[in-house]
């Protein structure tokens, strides 16, 4: 049975260039199979305070509560074509939790692979960033999917 894994992105960075960045948190690296009754997807993000006395952030998160949040599935023709690869993408959450935008940043090397992750992930929602409690728009940078043939 082919499975899409997905592991959350390294770090987000703030789409506003006047907004102080955010402290590096660890990365993690959790996947989870895209199969039936899998469990809720990761919400990799936690609270950090720039030095001194800068603004109490946090990096937007997926909301695992939504259930349109699901792995993407493995295109048929690409399973038939023996299609698999990694697919990295960066994402733009909105204020309001949607996503505004998708960027390929590595393809996968099949473009049915590619079109699947993108699509799936455009109609995502999250829980957006935030800025001393204020939501704010922010990018989620290397989203990463494996689509991987087993068996």
């Amino acid at each position: 049975e082919p499975a899409a894994v997905l592991a959350p992105p390294a770090a987000p960075a703030s789409a506003s260039p006047a907004a102080a960045p955010a402290a590096p948190a660890a990365p993690a690296r959790s996947e989870i199979a895209a199969t039936p009754g899998a469990p809720a997807l990761p919400a990799a993000a936690a609270t950090v305070r720039t030095p001194a006395a800068g603004p109490a952030r946090s990096a937007p998160r997926i909301d695992a509560t939504w259930n349109g949040n699901v792995p993407p599935p493995y295109p048929g023709l690409a399973r038939r074509m023996g299609d698999q690869g990694e697919v990295r993408l960066d994402v733009l959450v909105g204020a309001d939790g949607r996503v505004a935008e998708v960027q390929l940043k590595q393809s996968s090397g099949s473009t049915l692979l590619d079109r699947t992750a993108i699509d799936t992930v455009r109609k995502w929602r999250f829980k957006p960033a935030t800025v001393d409690g204020q939501p704010v728009e922010a990018w989620y940078h290397d989203w990463r999917w494996v689509f991987r043939l087993e068996g």
